[in-house]
C-alpha cells in the first residue's frame, strides 16, 4: 500500500521503522543537534548575512520553506505511524491485494533485516555526524583551496565570527526564527492530523480548485503527456510518413530502383545481342553524322 491515508497506527506493528522515520524527521526539520541542523540553519544563517541583491526575499523564502518542510514531513508521520490504524479496512478492498491476485489480508509488519538494518545505520549518522563535522566542514579549511569565494561574497567567514561550537550553536537555536516556524509547522500537523482530523473539512469546498491543482501536481503531468508527449508522438509520425515512408523509401530509394529499372527497361531494347540490330543502328548513326556534316556545310 502507497496511500498514507490508509496506513495509521504503524508504529506499534513497526517500531524499527517508525524510530528511524522519526530520527530521519527531526533531521529533516532541522531539529538542534541532529545533523539536518547544521546544514539547513547555516544555510538559513548564511542567506540572512549575504548583502547580496535579491538576498532579503531569498531568506523569506526559504524561512516559509521551514515551516512547509516540517508541515508536510511530521503530516507523513503522524498520518502514517500514530494515529487510529486504517489499513484495517483497506483488508478488504481491491488494495489489499497485489498484482498478482495474492491477498495477504492487508496485514503490516516489521520488514526484515535487508530493510531495517540500512535504516539503522541511516538514522545514526542522522543524528550525529552533523554535530562533529560542522566545525572542520564549514571553518576549519577542510576543503583547503578547493574553493574560492570572492571575499565580498564569503558570508561563511562571518558566520565563523559567531560560531563557538556546534553545542554552543544549536543552544542558541531558540533564538532565531527557523526553530519556530519549524515547531510551528509539527504543531499544525499533529493538530490537523492527530488532534482534529476533521479541523480543516470546511476549508475542503472553498479550496477545491487549489486542492485540485495540487492532486494533478500543477498539471505537470498531463501537459507532458497531452502536449509534450503527443507533440514528440505527432512528430515522429511526420517523420516517418512523409520523411521515412515518402522521402527515403518512396523517392530515394523505390524511386531510384524505378528509373534504374526503367533505364534498363529502354537500354534492353538497343543492348539486343544480335549483329543486325548492332548493324542497324550503325547505319543510323552514320547517316545522322552524314546529315549532321552537310547541314555545317
Amino acid at each position: 500500500e502507497q496511500d498514507m491515508r490508509k496506513m495509521g497506527g504503524l508504529a506499534k506493528v513497526m517500531p524499527i521503522t517508525a524510530i528511524t522515520c522519526w530520527i530521519g524527521s527531526l533531521a529533516l526539520i532541522g531539529t538542534p543537534l541532529f545533523s539536518g541542523f547544521y546544514s539547513k540553519d547555516f544555510i538559513i544563517e548564511a542567506v540572512a548575512e549575504s548583502h547580496r541583491y535579491g538576498a532579503s526575499y531569498a531568506y523569506v523564502c526559504v524561512l516559509i520553506g521551514v515551516f512547509v518542510t516540517a508541515l508536510y514531513t511530521f503530516r507523513m508521520l503522524f498520518m502514517t505511524f500514530h494515529g487510529a490504524p486504517r489499513w484495517g479496512h483497506a483488508a478488504h478492498d481491491d488494495h489489499a491485494h497485489d498484482d498478482h491476485g495474492h491477498g495477504h489480508g492487508g496485514t503490516p509488519h516489521e520488514s526484515p533485516w535487508v530493510v531495517t538494518l540500512p535504516l539503522i545505520l541511516l538514522a545514526v549518522p542522522a543524528v550525529a555526524i552533523g554535530y562533529f563535522t560542522a566545525q572542520p566542514l564549514l571553518f576549519g579549511g577542510f576543503f583547503g583551496g578547493a574553493i574560492q569565494v570572492l571575499e565580498k561574497n564569503d558570508v561563511v567567514a562571518e558566520l565563523a565570527e559567531h560560531f563557538h561550537g556546534p553545542a554552543s550553536f544549536a543552544l542558541q537555536a531558540p533564538l532565531h526564527p527557523p526553530f519556530w516556524l519549524a515547531l510551528a509547522g509539527v504543531l499544525v500537523a499533529w493538530f490537523t492530523v492527530i488532534k482534529r482530523p476533521h479541523a480543516l473539512d470546511g476549508l475542503a469546498a472553498p479550496l477545491a480548485p487549489l486542492r485540485r491543482v495540487l492532486d494533478n501536481k500543477y498539471y505537470f503531468d498531463w501537459f507532458n503527456e497531452n502536449v509534450l508527449a503527443a507533440g514528440s508522438r505527432a512528430l515522429g509520425r511526420l517523420f516517418w510518413k512523409a520523411g521515412d515512408q515518402t522521402i527515403i523509401d518512396g523517392a530515394l530509394v523505390n524511386g531510384s530502383a524505378g528509373l534504374v529499372g526503367a533505364l534498363a527497361g529502354v537500354v534492353r531494347r538497343v543492348q539486343t545481342g544480335y549483329l543486325y540490330t548492332y548493324a542497324f543502328w550503325m547505319v543510323i548513326g552514320l547517316a545522322l553524322l552524314l546529315g549532321w556534316f552537310l547541314l555545317r556545310a
